[in-house]
């Protein structure tokens, strides 16, 4: 609930911010975004082809780079999607804002969500959930501009999400973003 009220009030503060500055730069291709995303599969898992799009309408553009990582097992299996979402038009206050809140957790008997620092540097949240549903999210904004996320599929194992998030040229991109 908190993550939805944060969100409506970044696109709120989005809105309001568009309506009084030029557009920024176009998105970086996604096919750009690909060569960022975790080249490793994790232990145990094979890395899929990469996938990824970049739409332009009206002067906004968006990109969008995806991988997942297949588990197979013989009674459930699992997988990590990696996505990495250039929304280069949505203004860094209010990326900032969403990720650069007050430190929070919340625990319940059902799984967790709290405030982390991604790779030594980078503001952003981690979502866990056991149980019967089993799930982890990480995600993170570099260089405010490239949303980063990882999602575990029928897994909580969330030390693999932060394993990926390392192993990712993090620097890299944030020069991407300059450029």
């Amino acid at each position: 609930m908190r993550t939805f009220i944060i969100t409506l009030l970044c696109l709120a503060a989005v809105v309001a911010a568009s309506a009084q500055e030029p557009p920024p730069a176009k998105a970086v291709h996604f096919k750009k975004l690909q060569a960022f995303l975790p080249a490793k599969a994790p232990e145990g898992f094979t890395r899929g082809k990469p996938t990824g799009s970049t739409h332009t309408m009206t002067g906004f553009s968006v990109s969008e780079a995806k991988v997942r990582f297949e588990r197979p097992s013989d009674t459930l299996a699992s997988a990590i999607e990696a996505s990495i979402t250039d929304m280069t038009q949505m203004p860094a206050a209010a990326w900032a804002a969403m990720y650069e809140q007050a430190e929070y957790e919340n625990e319940t008997e059902e799984g967790s969500e709290r405030t982390v620092t991604v790779a030594k540097s980078y503001k952003g949240i981690e979502k866990v959930q056991s149980g019967e549903s089993r799930s982890c999210e990480l995600s993170f904004v570099v260089a405010q501009r490239f949303h980063v996320q990882f999602t575990g599929i029928d897994t909580d194992e969330i030390a693999l999400l932060y394993a990926l998030a390392e192993s990712m040229d993090l620097a890299g991109l944030t020069k991407t973003a300059k450029e």
